[in-house]
């Protein structure tokens, strides 16, 4: 019925659409309405002749359905019953929608006790009337009873080869000139310039550059296998960890965190993300895979309450997406959020996330003057220019995260 029925009542609403473009076309050319013929009215409908009422139940609503459910007062008289957009269904107004059934109903739309049913096909995020009136000889024999209700949004299942619970994995082996093997559960892969010979690269005067890239891949893989205890990319497309905490005294200077991150001191009890502190920060971040690529994603929204936050308020999400173009960065940019590519392989059970010197190289005038604020490590390694004579020198840096999903 429902296709016939709504076809009957655009046709209904069109004209009156029309009428009313004309009167104001009328208006504004200052012309007198002429006199026109009335087209011959349709019987209007009866008023009730029994008294039958309705009670409409509406529940599990989704964005393409509802269930819904008619109980008449008398279980032996007839009725109709169906859904119409509410837009429509206000436009053309309850005594014409009465009109109509007499016009459209078929015997089989005609029940009687109490029914159930569910449309088929509604659209998402819009407003429906539910309505019921008696029925019988091809007339509508009481008014209409009504129930109003919203259609949800519409949810994108998400979907992604990563989603798990994941645990640091390590990998055990001896660097180039160390004096005992280790567990690594990040390793930096290097690919040195043709002839350059790494070890005459002497940062701060004294220690050779694989000496440099093995202290940072063992400093940095010890803060991954000491603090992450699980991390979890959930089936909604968000980030969740349990991790332990590094037990920094709170009148730490940088000099003394810098030391600390070389022989991490960690606090016992287990931190889980989120938690009530960091619910915004969790509602603010994400992940999604895409063509190979592993996104991180930031709401746009958070960025821009961060940014009025500050105490000179700045437009971040702006100058994110000048940096982003100027800078040729790479960043996946919507309406509503950023994403920040990284590569990934999945074998097994085996994840690794990596990102290259290709990857890094753009962002690098960004962190040079980043690095150039950090002390000297061991008060003698300088991070900026360590970090110059490593990219000036390799054709590729490969860092890589390892993980084993449970």
């Amino acid at each position: 019925m429902k296709k016939f029925f709504i076809k009957a009542v655009m046709l209904m609403v069109m004209p009156l659409m029309a009428a009313s473009f004309v009167a104001c076309d009328d208006d504004d050319n200052n012309v007198a309405p002429q006199p026109q013929p009335q087209p011959e009215q349709p019987d209007q409908p009866d008023q009730p002749q029994i008294e039958l009422s309705f009670v409409l139940e509406v529940s599990n609503v989704t964005a393409n359905g509802a269930d819904l459910k008619v109980t008449p007062s008398d279980l032996e008289l007839t009725y109709v019953a169906d859904v119409l957009p509410k837009a429509m269904f206000d436009k053309a107004g309850d005594d014409k929608v009465l009109e109509m059934l007499g016009q459209n109903v078929k015997p089989e739309d005609v029940k009687t006790g109490v029914q159930s049913f569910n449309p088929a096909a509604l659209n998402p995020e819009t407003e429906y009337v539910f309505f019921a009136a008696g029925f019988a000889e091809g007339k509508a024999t009481t008014k209409l009873t009504k129930e109003a209700f919203t259609t949800l949004k519409e949810e994108v299942k998400f979907e992604s080869e990563l989603m798990g619970l994941y645990t640091p994995r390590f990998i055990n082996y001896q660097l180039e000139g160390a004096t005992e093997p280790m567990d690594y559960y990040l390793i930096i892969d290097t690919d040195w310039k043709e002839g350059v010979d790494p070890n005459t690269l002497l940062v701060g005067g004294f220690l050779p550059m694989p000496s440099v890239v093995g202290i940072m891949q063992g400093t940095v893989s010890g803060l991954v296998g000491g603090g992450l205890v699980e991390m979890e990319l959930t089936d909604t497309g968000k980030i969740a960890a349990k991790a332990h905490e590094l037990d920094i005294p709170a009148d730490a200077d940088m000099s003394t965190i810098m030391g600390m991150l070389l022989q991490p001191v960690w606090k016992p009890e287990t931190v889980v993300f989120p938690s009530e502190a960091t619910q915004a920060i969790y509602d603010a971040l994400g992940y999604y895979t895409e063509n190979g690529k592993l996104y991180l994603t930031v709401q746009k929204s958070f960025l821009t309450a961060m940014g009025q936050s500050m105490e000179q308020p700045m437009d971040i999400v702006a100058l994110i997406e000048n940096i982003n173009t100027q800078f040729n960065l790479g960043f996946a940019s919507t309406e509503t959020y950023f994403g920040i590519p990284l590569k990934y392989t999945l074998e097994g059970n085996e994840l690794t996330i990596m990102v290259d010197k290709s990857m890094m190289d753009p962002i690098m005038p960004l962190l040079q003057p980043i690095f150039a604020q950090i002390p000297p490590i061991m008060g003698m390694i300088n991070v900026d220019e360590m970090i110059e004579m490593l990219f000036n020198n390799t054709t590729d840096i490969r860092i890589k995260l390892l993980l084993e999903k449970k």
